[in-house]
């Protein structure tokens, strides 16, 4: 599964401390370690690791989501799937450079 295949609708948010639950427009939810928070051209987007089932192999593939209010019920966020391969890489150039910098 890549990056932008994850989904392209928003999707709703169940917070519990660093891990978030995220249920797709089909139903389908999924659990994912929210790893940071990235702004970018005045926007923010979510670097998520997901969190296989027990007994599945872990992948360790970071998902790129971008942030937007879900203006129903302003307590949730929409995560929302990016199709431009461009934005996904500078997004999580600007992570990397973030997450792994020296102290």
């Amino acid at each position: 599964m890549s990056k932008k295949d994850h989904s392209n609708a928003p999707l709703d948010e169940q917070e519990q401390g660093n891990v978030i639950v995220l249920t797709d427009e089909d139903g389908k939810v999924e659990r994912f370690e929210f790893i940071d928070t990235v702004s970018y051209e005045g926007r923010d987007f979510a670097i998520l690791l997901p969190l296989p089932e027990e007994g599945e192999p872990n992948e360790e593939l970071l998902f790129v989501l971008e942030i937007v209010e879900d203006l129903d019920d302003p307590e949730y966020d929409n995560y929302i799937g990016i199709e431009d391969d461009e934005t996904i890489d500078a997004v999580f150039e600007i992570f990397k450079k973030n997450y792994f910098k020296e102290d």
